[in-house]
């Protein structure tokens, strides 16, 4: 008979070997979808938290429904009080010019939305006719996610005699769009004047 004798095998090399061995797939065939397993932990995650809430807060359950409920209030208020400042935040939004589009083409557009009496629509289309006859002109550069305000700015500094009416035309832009102001016809006028300004600067020049 034959004895082989190694040296001892401590506790961690054991635990290491067995969780090496449990690791094969051949062990987990069985086991839920990673998804399951997922929702599981997340409603039993749930659960503690309900459970933690009911056990601390005022009158057990009752308490807590209520303290949820005064959260969920104070959140829709904030929300409601902040809704103006978002707003804000949000006036130089994007022109988003689409590529394939002129300036004649945004003019047709804005001109067909106004006979149609869509009148923040034509106010968009309009802007966006300015925005493009600026890049073809070489006033300013081509530029993807280019705002309202950005594009006020660079008029100023590229073509101040411009600045007035292009400044007048972007703010009736925000405060439309981002502003939540009902359009007109005067707004869309405002909007004309400086695409009119514009053309009649081009005149000038070529002239």
């Amino acid at each position: 008979m034959i004895s082989v004798i190694g040296p001892p095998i401590t506790r961690e090399a054991a635990q290491a070997a067995a969780r090496h061995e449990l690791s094969k797939s051949i062990y987990h065939r069985y086991d839920d979808p990673l998804l399951i397993r997922f929702l599981r932990w997340v409603g039993r995650l749930v659960d503690r938290i309900t459970h933690d809430i009911t056990r601390f807060a005022p009158g057990g359950a009752a308490g807590a429904i209520a303290i949820a409920a005064l959260i969920l209030g104070l959140i829709v208020l904030a929300r409601w009080r902040l809704g103006p400042v978002q707003r804000t935040a949000h006036r130089a939004g994007e022109l988003r010019l689409r590529p394939a589009l002129s300036a004649n083409d945004y003019r047709e557009l804005a001109h067909a939305q106004a006979a149609a009496g869509d009148w923040a629509g034509a106010v968009v289309a309009r802007m966006r006719a300015i925005a493009r006859e600026l890049e073809q002109r070489g006033v300013i550069e081509p530029l993807p996610g280019r705002t309202a305000d950005e594009l006020g700015r660079e008029v100023a500094r590229e073509a101040p005699p411009l600045a007035d009416p292009i400044d007048r035309a972007v703010h009736v832009f925000d405060d439309i769009v981002y502003g939540e102001r009902s359009a007109d016809r005067s707004s869309y006028e405002i909007l004309v004047s400086a695409d009119d300004a514009l053309q009649q600067r081009r005149a000038v020049a070529h002239a």
